[in-house]
């Protein structure tokens, strides 16, 4: 599923009536400039349009006491927060973002901040029982191989779980 009106390559998605100008360009074909003061606002309206609907997927999954999840691309960190919550203090949630300026805020026992470049860093494998990342493969033109990564870092016997 596409979520916006144009690919990272710059053509319009199918159905997109967006003129090629009026598209946002793209800083090195990863995200927009994080140098932007704005980048907190940003962020802030992101969460409002879309963690109650990453919230409720989230918890259909099952996310449970216990669990180990990695949060990538984290922003603010407003689902890793959730997801603190939701593992509890036998859990651990590692939020990751290539920059961490407004996840450093973020102080709980079972929640770890990292500064990660989800194209060149590398992750552990079998680890987690969720992955979640949104609104980033899309800017990655490795997605592939991310994702490809990331379902690595899945414990085998998570990885039954839809």
């Amino acid at each position: 599923m596409i979520f916006g009106t144009y690919l990272i390559d710059g053509k319009p998605a199918p159905g997109s009536s967006v003129p090629r100008a009026a598209r946002p360009l793209l800083n090195n074909g990863y995200a927009p400039d994080k140098s932007d003061m704005r980048e907190g606002d940003r962020f802030g309206a992101l969460e409002k349009l879309f963690d109650a609907g990453t919230i409720q997927l989230l918890s259909e999954r099952g996310v449970a006491e216990g669990w180990h999840c990695l949060e990538v691309g984290a922003g603010r960190g407003s689902i890793a927060a959730w997801l603190s919550e939701g593992v509890g203090p036998t859990g651990r949630v590692i939020a990751t973002d290539i920059n961490t300026r407004f996840l450093d805020t973020l102080q709980r026992p079972n929640l770890e901040v990292r500064r990660h470049n989800i194209v060149t860093d590398p992750l552990p494998e079998d680890e987690f029982d969720l992955v979640h990342v949104r609104l980033v493969l899309m800017h990655l033109p490795e997605r592939d191989a991310v994702l490809g990564h990331l379902i690595k870092g899945i414990s085998p016997i998570s990885r039954g779980v839809s």
